[in-house]
């Protein structure tokens, strides 16, 4: 054990006396963003690469203004190269800048003196724009991302299917008579997950009197089997019709707009995100009956029980 440290000791030594430590090259920078807007105050920064800076002068900045700086800051990082133990280090000033005038602007080079070298800079271009520009440019963005969106939205919802979801419109009885209370049910089978409804335009029928009817919620969900597949279902609307007359009484398709809950796709924690599906209310068409046709209920009354007299 004590010969392998004294041979790592010898060896580190002799890496130090054959120079294998060494340093990074010299090197200059300057940057800046690359559009501002006018008046907006923006970062030029100058950078020395392994070296530090004896003097440094900045360059004649034309449509610029300069309200801070410099402020100072570095940085040292090592790393072997090579088999080399290389230290790197940097020393950055950075000026607030202020933009004043529209247009494109080059920053000149600046100058950096490290041990009587002379180094330069390279050259910065900025675009500065008007505030106008820029807030349409950053508006335009935003419909563009929006209307990709809805786009994406509206062909998740048309993966949707007639198989997925449907609506039926129906009567809750045989028979639909003139002058008489008749039940229209809208009621929608899904198979996807449903989290509700809205704009509802609801059919339209002339020749009859259409009032809302509620609906008990132990009798709104259900489930139904259709054609041998099984759906969850729940009437969306209930209306009482009172036709003014028999014969035929045709009530015109509606729409509205059901929300569905879809999957997030290619995510890890799950979750799901909302698409509208615009559907079609189906319209109706009934012959409706004479109310002299009506079968007369006949009321049942309780069997009175015999009294015994003990």
């Amino acid at each position: 054990m004590k010969r392998l440290i004294c041979i790592l000791v010898v060896s580190v030594l002799t890496m130090v006396s054959f120079g294998a430590f060494g340093a990074a090259d010299v090197k200059v920078t300057a940057s800046a963003p690359s559009v501002v807007t006018e008046n907006q105050r923006f970062q030029l920064i100058y950078t020395i690469h392994n070296a530090q800076a004896d003097s440094f002068r900045l360059p004649k900045i034309k449509s610029f203004k300069l309200i801070s700086g410099p402020s100072k800051s570095s940085s040292t990082s090592t790393q072997i190269v090579g088999g080399r133990i290389v230290s790197s280090t940097s020393v950055s000033l950075t000026y607030i800048a202020v933009a004043e005038k529209k247009g494109t602007i080059t920053i000149p080079a600046a100058s950096i003196w490290s041990n009587g070298v002379k180094y330069t800079t390279n050259t910065v271009s900025v675009t500065v724009q008007s505030q106008t520009e820029q807030q349409k440019k950053q508006a335009d963005a935003k419909k563009q991302a929006e209307e990709q969106r809805q786009l994406q939205l509206q062909a998740e919802a048309d993966e949707i299917t007639a198989e997925d979801l449907f609506i039926r419109t129906e009567w809750d009885a045989d028979n639909v008579y003139a002058d008489n209370h008749n039940n229209l049910v809208i009621k929608l089978y899904y198979r996807v997950n449903v989290a509700g409804w809205d704009n509802i335009v609801w059919p339209t029928s002339k020749n009859c009197e259409v009032t809302d009817a509620g609906v008990a919620r132990n009798v709104r969900y259900g489930r139904a089997q259709v054609n041998g597949t099984l759906y969850n279902t729940v009437i969306i609307g209930k209306k009482d019709v009172v036709p003014a007359k028999n014969g035929k009484l045709t009530f015109n398709s509606g729409e509205l707009d059901v929300i569905v809950n879809v999957p997030n796709k290619n995510d890890f924690w799950g979750g799901y995100h909302r698409v509208v599906k615009h559907m079609v209310i189906p319209g109706i068409v009934t012959s409706v009956k004479p109310a002299s046709e009506k079968p007369v209920q006949v009321e049942e009354k309780p069997v009175e029980q015999p009294h015994w007299n003990l």
